[in-house]
Parts: C-alpha cells; sequence; structure tokens
C-alpha cells in the first residue's frame, strides 16, 4: 500500500508538471502571438481591437505637449503645403524637418513688448503678486490653471496663455484637456462638474458686459462650491482678467516663460 501510494503521488507530481510547463508554453505562445498582431496592426495590414498599441509619437496632442516641456512657443512653425511645398522645394532652399513638419520658412519676427509695466510700477506689480497669491490660497492648482488658462484665451493674452500652459502640463495636466478648453462646451467629458462650473464662471465674469454673471451660471457654481470657496474662485477669476489686461496692454511677448521645475 506504501508503495502504490508513493507511485500515485509521483504520478500526480508528473500531471501537475507537465500541466503547468504546457500552461508556460501556451503564454509564451499567446505573447508571441500579440507581438505579431500588433506588428501587423502598425504596418496597416489588420486593425484588432485587442492588439496592444503604443502612444503615436507623432500626434499633434504628443508634439504640443512636447514642444510645450521643453519651453518652446505654442505657435508651430509656418507650414508649406500642395503646390507651394512642391514650388518651394524646386525653386527654394531645402526643406528641413522640425517636429515632423516640413518647412521651408523661418517665423515671423517676433514682436517687442510695448512697456515694462512691472518696472515701471513695481508697487503695483508687488501688489498684484500679492493679490495673487491670497486669491491662489484655497482652490485646487489643477482648477486654477483651467481658469488662468480659459481667462487667457477670452481676453486674448497671449504671454498669459503660454505660461499658464505651460504651468499646467509640469504640474501634469494633459494636453488634451488643455486644447479641448476653448471648446469645453462640447467637451465636458474631459472635466468634472466642479471644472465646469467654475469654467463656465469664468466665461460670465470676464465677458461680464454679455449679460453679466447670470443667475443660472452663479447657482451652478454655487451648488459645487462653498460660500468660502466662491469667493475665493471669484477673486481668483477677477485676478487672472487683471494680469490678462496688463499683458495684452503692454504686448507682453510670449514663448520665453520657463515653467517652474
Amino acid at each position: 500500500m506504501a508503495l502504490k501510494r508513493v507511485a500515485d503521488e509521483r504520478s500526480t507530481e508528473s500531471v501537475e508538471a507537465a500541466r503547468i510547463e504546457l500552461e508556460r508554453q501556451m503564454s509564451g505562445l499567446y505573447g508571441l502571438e500579440r507581438e505579431a498582431v500588433w506588428l501587423a496592426t502598425r504596418a496597416g495590414e489588420i486593425e484588432t481591437l485587442g492588439a496592444p498599441r503604443r502612444p503615436d509619437q507623432n500626434s499633434p496632442a504628443t508634439v504640443l505637449e512636447r514642444r510645450i516641456r521643453r519651453g518652446q512657443a505654442l505657435t508651430p512653425p509656418k507650414v508649406a503645403h500642395g503646390i507651394d511645398a512642391q514650388m518651394a522645394q524646386k525653386d527654394g532652399p531645402p526643406a528641413r524637418s522640425v517636429e515632423g513638419m516640413t518647412t521651408h520658412d523661418a517665423r515671423l519676427p517676433e514682436h517687442p513688448s510695448r512697456l515694462d509695466w512691472a518696472e515701471l510700477a513695481p508697487d503695483v506689480y508687488k501688489a498684484m503678486i500679492r493679490l495673487d497669491t491670497a486669491a491662489n490660497r484655497t482652490l485646487d492648482p489643477t482648477l486654477l490653471n483651467l481658469i488662468k488658462i480659459r481667462s487667457s484665451q477670452l481676453n486674448h493674452c497671449a504671454f498669459c496663455l503660454d505660461m499658464h500652459s505651460k504651468e499646467a502640463l509640469a504640474a501634469g495636466e494633459s494636453a488634451e484637456r488643455i486644447i479641448q478648453l476653448d471648446a469645453w462646451d462640447e467637451s465636458r467629458h474631459f472635466y468634472t462638474a466642479r471644472e465646469v462650473a467654475a469654467i463656465a464662471l469664468t466665461e460670465a465674469i470676464t465677458v461680464i458686459t454679455n449679460g453679466f454673471v447670470a443667475d443660472d451660471v452663479f447657482a451652478r457654481a454655487s451648488a459645487q462650491f462653498d460660500q468660502t470657496e466662491m469667493a475665493y474662485l471669484i477673486a481668483a477669476i477677477t485676478t487672472i482678467n487683471a494680469w490678462n489686461r496688463f499683458g495684452v496692454s503692454a504686448r507682453m511677448v510670449p514663448g520665453h516663460y520657463p515653467p517652474a521645475a
């Protein structure tokens, strides 16, 4: 009986070892199969939902995020298309590649700033810094960045748009959410209900002559923020609008702001 039990145990161990080895081999084959599917998909031969994917390093969002993280300006170089590109290739200098784009022309010259208002009115500048610090003390930095970018878009403040887009990316914000912010009402699924309420209030306060701040906009924001938060939210929106107006009036030059490390 003892010999039979030992034989049975060894037989069981052999079966288990064989099962484990078979699973290992099948796993390896499955991995090879998925790799083959991925390679075929990348080559454009098939389209399979289960195939693993890698991010497109040349997609507009990825290129934009890479450029901003390097501290480069948001505006891409001028690109020649169609017949213009063919003529430039024939008659002009050889093309050069910039971030995957072919260009024959240098960027337009940078416009000068009208005046250095912070240098000329240092007491005002210092007061603005204190106001900015106080207004931004309570709310979430991610939310504040969205507010600042949206206000800067509406006010066409290129300097502030450059600055706060870079700061948002450096803080971990996605290029996708920044890009969609200009059309947030059609891209609500990119944002939280709290963010949407704050963005809508930002628009109402920024474009204040367009029907003032409507009751429904204020009510939706009040449903997401308590009264203290609402006070700081209004302060933050008002402050970025003030910065925007300094930037636009002085024509502060975008493209040189280094985001904090």
